[in-house]
């Protein structure tokens, strides 16, 4: 390369062309302004603008996502005075007719208030959205291998309040909820730590075919018992034991249920006892996260459906575990999705309303389907059916990062926080979705907060290394890819991200070793072709890179939807068979 960018590190990559402005005329076009205007902004309000040296000549390029963050601090700011005055030899307003005009706004919008307040307008008033958690129900069997079954109707009774009336009722989402498992904290200091206005707690305890839940609700800011009830029934009855819960909920935080809540409260379908069981069995499995984990959820949730084939919900679960083990790279992609959209669609069919079963959907849609409008319509469509599923707003966000779509992520990713505040996976995910912007820095803070408040959470020690390494910080951030392997061995995906690092670092021989290591394990077990690619990527073997990339593509590896947004892929960007391939992939950059 003949050129050098002294505004960025040695070894980051340039950003993709598509967000790329060159120049004073594209930087000051696309911010609407004249370009000594965009000029001055530079020396006085820190413009980013970047330059680079080509021999004895300079130019000058700027990023679009750069500009964007730029812009929206700048409106916080008070109007600078310099800007009206070029305003006026600009041929806009001069100053004093600006402020003639603020001030018969001022006076108008006051009169328009008061006219308000006198008449106010027909129509329900906005209210605010009423925060409730769920706080993990106590096993009061004394059998501890029964926990499976306290948290799994723990889980269903979130989701059963998420859907009550999204619009007026957020629920907390389980993963920040099972963090308060066993807790002392005060309801009054979990009501801060989340923000909450409820509290539902309460306890199951299961004997042979007999169920009995306890509940109570307090009220956070009195500490106030506003409800509470015992409710005692056969297995088969838990459905509706739930549901009398749901409405008792509803009643004393004076939500009004929607049409379907109400439909499903009144109409709970039959639940086999045996099928349940299975079912959150199942869910257990699932969401310890491993692919032994993926694996057994599969054969508990085929179970559940073998003993009733309209279980919508273990449809959605098959479908998830599926596609887990897809995307985790634990068996291949064409072997698990076809089997994952099969089940959800199942699910589809018995209940179209399912916002779990539209999730499911659409990752099949976006991962293999390579079908992104489609997996956008089904996550929106999720969030329309139950706007308190923070899992549709976090894989909707991490979609729209990857099609380049920041500002929109970025809302849906603060939206799942807010849902799910103690969620490990979406605090990364907010620095992933800064990565894939190339604002490196904000990337970085936030997987390092994920990281240190979840230290043996191995995804957030990976994703602060790959940053690290796109900064050039080699050595931070080979140790942060060495401590996620010691958090998941095995995992060949992060074998693969270090050898990247260690060619990148220059430890050509040791980026080798491991590039032997998985060739050879891809023998024995799954491993993505689109791994290898990456680690040719690294040693700047750009030849056998696409050889990898094109059998990626044949097996449809799910590393292929990053393509668009990948940093480490951007020495490939300039070559004519990067085109074909995001094209094959359905991104057509």
């Amino acid at each position: 390369m003949s050129t050098i960018d002294s505004s960025r590190p040695l070894g980051s990559p340039a950003p993709a062309v598509s967000d790329r402005l060159d120049g004073w005329k594209e930087i000051a076009a696309y911010l609407d302004r004249e370009v000594r205007t965009v000029q001055r902004w530079e020396k006085s309000e820190g413009l980013p603008v970047h330059r680079q040296q080509h021999d004895k000549l300079g130019t000058v390029w700027a990023v679009k996502a750069e500009l964007d963050d730029w812009q929206t601090q700048r409106q916080a700011k008070p109007p600078d005075t310099d800007e009206e005055e070029e305003g006026e030899k600009e041929g806009q307003s001069p100053a004093w007719l600006k402020l003639a005009l603020m001030t018969l706004g001022v006076i108008a919008i006051a009169a328009a208030g008061y006219w308000v307040y006198k008449h106010p307008p027909f129509g329900p008033k906005q209210e605010r959205k009423v925060m409730l958690v769920v706080l993990p129900f106590e096993n009061t069997s004394g059998d501890p291998k029964q926990e499976y079954f306290s948290d799994g109707l723990t889980e269903e009774m979130i989701a059963q309040l998420g859907k009550l009336n999204p619009q007026r009722l957020g629920v907390i989402a389980r993963t920040t909820s099972m963090t308060y498992k066993h807790t002392t904290k005060t309801a009054s200091a979990i009501g801060r730590e989340l923000g909450a206005d409820y509290i539902l707690e309460g306890s199951v305890f299961r004997s042979q075919q007999r169920v009995r839940i306890t509940g109570q609700l307090i009220q956070v800011k009195d500490q106030t018992h506003v409800w509470a009830n015992t409710y005692d029934s056969d297995l088969s009855d838990t459905l509706v034991l739930q549901n009398n819960v749901a409405q008792a909920v509803a009643r004393e935080v004076e939500i009004k249920l929607t049409p379907g809540a109400q439909a499903r409260l009144e109409q709970p379908r039959p639940l086999n006892p045996q099928a349940h069981d299975a079912y959150l069995k199942g869910l257990d499995s699932w969401n310890s996260r491993t692919e032994a984990g993926f694996r057994q959820s599969i054969d508990d949730f085929s179970l559940a459906i073998a003993k009733d084939p309209n279980y919508a919900l273990a449809y959605v679960g098959l479908a998830d575990a599926y596609a887990s083990t897809g995307f985790y790279g634990a068996r291949p992609p064409r072997e698990v999705y076809p089997e994952a959209k099969k089940a959800a669609l199942r699910a589809l069919e018995i209940d179209d309303t399912l916002a779990e079963a539209h999730d499911a959907l659409g990752d099949v849609r976006a991962e293999y389907d390579w079908d992104f409008p489609g997996a956008e319509s089904e996550f929106r469509a999720a969030i329309q059916y139950n706007s308190s599923d923070a899992r549709a707003h976090e894989v909707y966000a991490l979609l729209l990062a990857r099609l380049g779509r920041t500002r929109e992520a970025l809302n849906e990713i603060q939206q799942a926080k807010q849902i799910d505040p103690g969620s490990p996976f979406i605090r990364t995910h907010v620095g992933v979705i800064y990565y894939y912007a190339r604002q490196f820095d904000q990337a970085l803070a936030a997987c390092e907060e994920a990281r240190d408040r979840y230290p043996s959470f191995a995804l957030a020690h990976m994703w602060v290394g790959v940053v690290d390494i796109q900064k050039g910080l080699y050595d931070p951030g080979i140790a942060e890819l060495q401590e996620s392997l010691k958090l998941a061995p095995g995992n060949s995906y992060l074998e693969a991200l270090l050898a990247y690092a260690d060619a990148m670092a220059g430890k050509r021989d040791a980026a080798r070793g491991i590039l032997h290591d998985l060739q050879t394990l891809r023998q024995q077990k799954y491993v993505s072709p689109a791994y290898i690619g990456l680690i040719y990527t690294g040693l700047n073997d750009k030849n056998s890179a696409f050889g990898w990339a094109d059998l990626a593509l044949q097996e449809r590896s799910v590393w292929l939807i990053y393509l668009k947004a990948e940093p480490m892929v951007d020495p490939l960007r300039s070559d004519e068979r990067f085109l074909k391939l995001t094209q094959a992939v359905g991104l057509g950059l």
